[in-house]
């Protein structure tokens, strides 16, 4: 019956953007500002329960995410990781939240920083996005898949909470993309297992509601970027791969 965006101004004097996060009632129209601090909020996802909602902002010079009632109120800061938050997903039961997020500089690095200042080498000293565990309650952290051979870049929760699909690349440069695999890491044990393993890219994991499928997109292959995305089928336990789309002339992508 709701929904939520975000609406994007200028800040003329530090010349920058800033998006603040919206709510409108879906039957009448009517909206209202939910989130309202200078350093902005944005991507807004609700609660399984529809009772509150998380974003991310950058109100202590990370990226964190925040917790706020439907209702409105003040945002309630519910991560303090070190390098900031990259993608997230509450589980099914709205009692976890997973995200991707790198590990904080080692010593080595804060000294090479310190030395030297701030500087990156093209293409050297990218550190993988890894996936982690958030209990909303208790505030704990824990890893979920912790390698540091391969980047996690895309996820979603299994309909029963057990299980998380994973689209990863060897490494977290842009171009690696076109190397992107599948995983399922299993949420009680962390045990991890390669889904699907082929040539081109191989992304975006979506569920069936039964949990028994994942539907994918796909180079089916093919390494080249300017070919047509591929909407792909797999059972979940492993399989034949099924393309559902090679008579569809045009680029498709999974709709969230």
């Amino acid at each position: 019956k709701y929904i939520l965006y975000t609406v994007r101004k200028p800040d003329w004097e530090k010349n920058r953007f800033v998006s603040q996060i919206w709510m409108t009632n879906a039957e009448t129209g009517e909206s209202r500002q939910m989130t309202f601090n200078i350093s902005g909020s944005h991507s807004p996802t609700w609660a399984p329960d529809s009772k509150c909602f998380a974003f991310k902002s950058n109100r202590d010079g990370k990226t964190q995410l925040y917790l706020m009632s439907a209702f409105g109120g003040e945002g309630k800061k519910i991560s303090s990781f070190k390098r900031g938050i990259g993608s997230f997903a509450f589980s099914p039961d709205g009692k976890q939240i997973a995200y991707t997020a790198s590990d904080k500089k080692n010593k080595r690095e804060k000294a090479v920083e310190k030395k030297y200042g701030g500087f990156r080498v093209v293409d050297e000293g990218h550190k993988p996005s890894k996936l982690w565990l958030l209990e909303i309650e208790s505030g704990k952290t824990e890893k979920l898949v912790d390698r540091e051979d391969i980047s996690v870049s895309g996820f979603s929760w299994s309909p029963s909470g057990k299980q998380i699909a994973l689209s990863v690349t060897p490494d977290s440069r842009i171009l690696s993309f076109s190397k992107s695999d599948l995983y399922i890491v299993s949420v009680s044990e962390k045990k991890l297992r390669k889904l699907v393993d082929q040539a081109g890219p191989d992304r975006s994991p979506t569920w069936s509601p039964d949990g028994k499928m994942i539907a994918f997109n796909s180079g089916m292959g093919s390494e080249s970027y300017f070919i047509n995305s591929e909407i792909s089928v797999i059972p979940s336990t492993g399989g034949k791969i099924r393309c559902l789309t090679r008579k569809f002339d045009e680029n498709a992508n999974i709709a969230y």
